[in-house]
């Protein structure tokens, strides 16, 4: 346990955790947030500092592929409990999120190659290099992921500006949606593969880094074309149960106009009869024949008594 501990307090190790990874970490959480906002921002900032500081430093000590499935948890997982809009859009996001942070890192491994000369990056060459390192990560990063999710949180805004409206169609949408979010998911460990074979395999050759960077940038299009197609369903969703409601509202409209036509029917048949009332009861009344317009009333009267 002690070793253990050692390992992560090494200077190198806090370095490349601290400075890096940790408010790489931080903003990758903000940039999110801004494309779909937390359900709780208390919450979800507690559950960010909470997770993200610790991993960052267990990262160091951990196996290649349980850091793979750490930052997967970190980076998609989290986020899409956390954050409100429908499932299959926060997944979609955080894919894309996932292969920005990809092409970040190459970005930034093509950076190291320019400024250094090594093929190799590990916690004591970055703390030894660190004005490089540190360098790197601010032009991948800043130069990707960046204005990436920047640009996705635009498209959030653009296309789907007003969850708590009526026609939420994005929440149930139809089920090719669900089925289609398989794809970013299966994209995930796509992009480890792709980070693996560049970092490990290939020691960042040129060549192998570019085609990576390559496959992540069709990646990316993909995720925007289905992004795109969520918006045109949603779209097309809320134009079927808006004129559903206008349907429904016409009938009720329609309804009422029949009772209020009805109304007026019955209304313009008592002022005919009264009109025939009042003739007959003048007439009697002008031949002097009280009694006989006072019998004629009541028998008028005693229906409307009984009713």
């Amino acid at each position: 346990m002690d070793g253990f501990l050692a390992t992560i307090a090494m200077p190198e190790n806090l370095f490349r955790a601290l400075c890096c990874a940790w408010p790489i970490q931080l903003l990758y959480s903000w940039l999110i947030q801004r494309a779909m906002p937390p359900k709780s921002k208390v919450r979800y900032w507690a559950a960010i500092a909470a997770v993200s500081l610790p991993l960052a430093l267990l990262r160091i000590v951990l196996p290649p592929l349980v850091t793979g499935v750490i930052g997967i948890a970190l980076s998609v997982l989290l986020p899409v409990l956390l954050l409100s809009g429908p499932v299959v859009r926060r997944v979609v996001v955080c894919a894309i999120g996932m292969v920005l942070m990809a092409a970040s890192e190459l970005v930034s491994a093509v950076v190291w190659l320019q400024l250094t000369g090594l093929e190799v990056m590990d916690a004591s060459l970055a703390l030894a290099h660190s004005e490089a390192f540190l360098l790197c990560a601010a032009i991948g990063y800043g130069s990707v992921m960046v204005p990436g999710l920047l640009a996705v949180a635009a498209l959030c805004r653009r296309f789907f500006p007003d969850d708590t409206a009526p026609a939420t169609v994005g929440r149930s949408g139809p089920s090719w949606l669900g089925r289609i979010a398989l794809l970013p998911i299966l994209q995930v460990p796509f992009v480890f593969i792709l980070l693996t074979v560049s970092f490990n395999l290939t020691r960042g050759e040129a060549s192998y880094v570019g085609v990576a960077l390559a496959l992540l940038a069709f990646a990316f299009a993909v995720d925007a074309f289905l992004f795109v197609q969520i918006s045109r369903s949603a779209e097309s969703r809320r134009a079927e149960l808006e004129a559903a409601l206008l349907e429904e509202r016409l009938s009720g409209y329609l309804g009422e106009s029949t009772a209020v036509q009805a109304l007026l029917d019955d209304t313009a048949r008592l002022r005919h009869d009264v009109r025939n009332h009042q003739s007959v009861v003048g007439t009697l009344c002008e031949r002097g024949e009280y009694a006989a317009a006072r019998d004629y009333l009541e028998e008028v009267v005693e229906p409307l008594r009984s009713s």
